[in-house]
C-alpha cells in the first residue's frame, strides 16, 4: 500500500497540537500564562481529539506491519516502541529528579521504579499503543474480522461507566483508545484509496471548517468527551483533519509538516525536555516570563529542536537514541 503524503501531515498537525498543548500547559502550571476562557477553550479543543488521531493513524498501517512472523513483530514494536520508552521516560524522569527545583512536577526515586507499570507524563500514548497493537496482531492471527474487532474495541469502551478494572493506568488507556485504533484499522483501505485524492478542495475546506466547528461546539457546550459523545466529537475532529490535511498536500509550501509527520515519534519523545528546558532557560536564568514568548519559542523548540537532533543522530550514527536498528 502506498504511503500517502497527507497522512504524514496528519501526523505533522497531530503532533504540533501535541507539542503546543503540552507547552500551553506547561505555562499554565508555572503561571506564566494565566487561565483565561480562550486559553482553557483552545486547551480542551485540542484535548477533545488530538490523541485519538494518533491512534486512528497508527492503525491505518497495520496491513503492512502486520505481515510476517509472531517473533518479528514483537521483536519490530519492542524495538520501535518499548525501547524508546523506556530510555527517553528514564531520562526524563531523571532530569526531572535532577532539575526538581526547577520543573512544574518533581519527582522521586519511586518514579524510576514505577516506570515500568505507570508510565510518567506524555509517555503513557507509546505504552498504550504497545499494547493495543499487541492485542490487534493476535486478533488479526485469529482471523478475527477487523470490523468484528472494532466492535470488540467499541463494547470494551462502553463498559466504562459500570466496568470496573484493576487499578492499572495503562488498562484505562487501551479501553479509552483501541477503539480509534481499531477504526483506522478498519478504514484503513478507503482512506488510502487512490479516490480520497480526487476530491475536490472546496470540499475539503468545507469539511476541515464543519468538523472543527463540532468540536468547538462540544467544548463550548462541555459535553462529556469521554464517554457518550466522546467518539462523535472524536469522529469530527479525525475526519477535520483528514480533510486538511489533503488539502495542504497539494500545496508545495506545507512540505514542513509532512517532515514533521515523518519525525513524529522523534517529536513525541524530545519535546517536552526541550520545550520545559526553554522555559526554566529563559524564565529562571532571563527572568523572561511573557506568555507569548514562551508559548510560542517554546513550540518551535519542542519540534524544531526534536528534529534536529533527530538528524544530527544520523548525521553522526547514533543508532540507539530514538529506535533499536533494524537486524
Amino acid at each position: 500500500m502506498a504511503r500517502k503524503t497527507w497522512v504524514d501531515i496528519a501526523r505533522g498537525i497531530g503532533i504540533f497540537l501535541v507539542v503546543f498543548a503540552h507547552a500551553l500547559r506547561g505555562l499554565f502550571t508555572s503561571e506564566i500564562l494565566p487561565e483565561t476562557p480562550l486559553l482553557v477553550m483552545i486547551d480542551e479543543f485540542i484535548y477533545a481529539f488530538h490523541m485519538p488521531l494518533f491512534f486512528f493513524l497508527s492503525g491505518l498501517f497495520v496491513q503492512s506491519v502486520y505481515k510476517g512472523t509472531v517473533r518479528k513483530f514483537l521483536r519490530g514494536k519492542a524495538g520501535r516502541l518499548l525501547y524508546p520508552y523506556f530510555l527517553w521516560a528514564t531520562l526524563s524522569t531523571l532530569l526531572s529528579w535532577l532539575a526538581s527545583s526547577f520543573v512544574n512536577s518533581p519527582v522521586s526515586y519511586r518514579t524510576f521504579l514505577e516506570i515500568p507499570y505507570d508510565p510518567p507524563a506524555q509517555f503513557w500514548f507509546i505504552y498504550t499503543l504497545f499494547f493495543i497493537s499487541v492485542i490487534q496482531f493476535f486478533a488479526q492471527r485469529a482471523q478475527i474480522p477487523a470490523l468484528a474487532m472494532l466492535f470488540i474495541w467499541t463494547a470494551f469502551y462502553c463498559t466504562s461507566d459500570w466496568l470496573s478494572l484493576p487499578d492499572w493506568g495503562v488498562l484505562y488507556s487501551v479501553r479509552v483508545y483501541g477503539l480509534y485504533f481499531g477504526g483506522g484499522v478498519v478504514c484503513s483501505r478507503m482512506v488510502m484509496g487512490s479516490t480520497l485524492d480526487d476530491i475536490k478542495g472546496p470540499v475539503l475546506a468545507l469539511a476541515s471548517v464543519a468538523g472543527y466547528a463540532m468540536v468547538l461546539s462540544a467544548v463550548l457546550l462541555d459535553l462529556d468527551t469521554v464517554t457518550l459523545y466522546g467518539p462523535l466529537i472524536v469522529l469530527s475532529g479525525v475526519a477535520s483533519t483528514l480533510a486538511l490535511s489533503m488539502l495542504l498536500s497539494r500545496f508545495a509550501a506545507c512540505g514542513f509538516l509532512e517532515n514533521w509527520g515523518l519525525r513524529s515519534l522523534e517529536i513525541y519523545l524530545a519535546h517536552s525536555i526541550l520545550s520545559a528546558g526553554f522555559r526554566i532557560v529563559f524564565q529562571k536564568g532571563f527572568h523572561i516570563e511573557q506568555g507569548a514568548f514562551h508559548l510560542l519559542l517554546g513550540t518551535a523548540v519542542g519540534i524544531l529542536g526534536a528534529v534536529e537532533l533527530a538528524k544530527f543522530t544520523e548525521k553522526h550514527n547514533i543508532p540507539y537514541l530514538f529506535a533499536l536498528p533494524k537486524s
